[in-house]
């Protein structure tokens, strides 16, 4: 059986690309870098996308605005419609978000706010948290482990809220809240000792519908604490795609 092959995708001004093909190609995938404007039949043979963090497009207007509504975008949208799995970390969620293909599909529903904690803003945030999947083990494409794990966060917008709270209330009943910030110990809150940048329930990374399209905040492909987070990915993929 092949090893699944991902396209990372780099826009102008992303940053994330090297640690992202190396954290994929660790986890036992077979990892491409694809530049934004270069031709799509090299995606032919693709069996998801991964949208890395940095800065695209300066991030003008808001994180991921002008990169969610580059014509690639919708062409991903298509391919996570006929059940490719597409990963967005930072600045990757924040154009999945922009793009609408989380959290319901085809609208911006949510935001990535400015982080703000006890009502003031706290600028750009370069910490480290802890996570733990909030869904179902088998929800999403990357939910696949269990207990906590450490990471980085580096981002100035990186505050998932919506002022529609059915919203929130569909997606906690539909399990796509997947993963949470918490303490060391896995329990999850929204004290700003653990959510430094006041995200509403303490989101840190949510799903669409399918399961096969998440957006997370914190960097996992930045650190050996990331490995479960991959090897999720690779599992999802192998069960769900049509790999020979």
């Amino acid at each position: 059986m092949s090893r699944p092959r991902i396209a990372v995708i780099s826009f102008p001004g992303n940053n994330c690309e090297v640690e992202s093909l190396r954290a994929l190609k660790q986890a036992g995938m077979e990892a491409m870098f694809f530049r934004w404007n270069e031709d799509r039949s090299k995606l032919k043979d693709v069996d998801g996308y991964f949208i890395p963090g940095g800065f695209s497009y300066e991030d003008r207007g808001r994180s991921g605005m002008v990169a969610a509504r580059d014509p690639l975008m919708e062409f991903i949208g298509q391919e996570a419609e006929n059940g490719k799995v597409v990963i967005g970390n930072c600045n990757g969620a924040q154009i999945l978000i922009e793009s609408g293909l989380v959290p319901i599909g085809k609208h911006l529903d949510m935001s990535l706010a400015r982080n703000v904690v006890a009502g003031a803003a706290v600028g750009f945030l370069s910490e480290w948290v802890w996570i733990t999947p909030a869904c179902k083990v088998d929800r999403c494409v990357t939910s696949g482990w269990s207990g906590t794990m450490h990471l980085p966060i580096a981002h100035g917008e990186g505050r998932f809220t919506t002022r529609d709270k059915d919203l929130l209330e569909e997606l906690k009943k539909n399990d796509q809240i997947a993963f949470r910030y918490c303490d060391e110990e896995g329990k999850a809150s929204e004290d700003p000792m653990i959510t430094l940048n006041g995200a509403v329930y303490a989101i840190a990374g949510i799903c669409n519908p399918a399961g096969n399209v998440v957006a997370l905040m914190p960097h996992p492909e930045r650190t050996p604490n990331g490995t479960p987070y991959f090897a999720a990915m690779k599992k999802w993929i192998k069960k769900n795609a049509k790999i020979q």
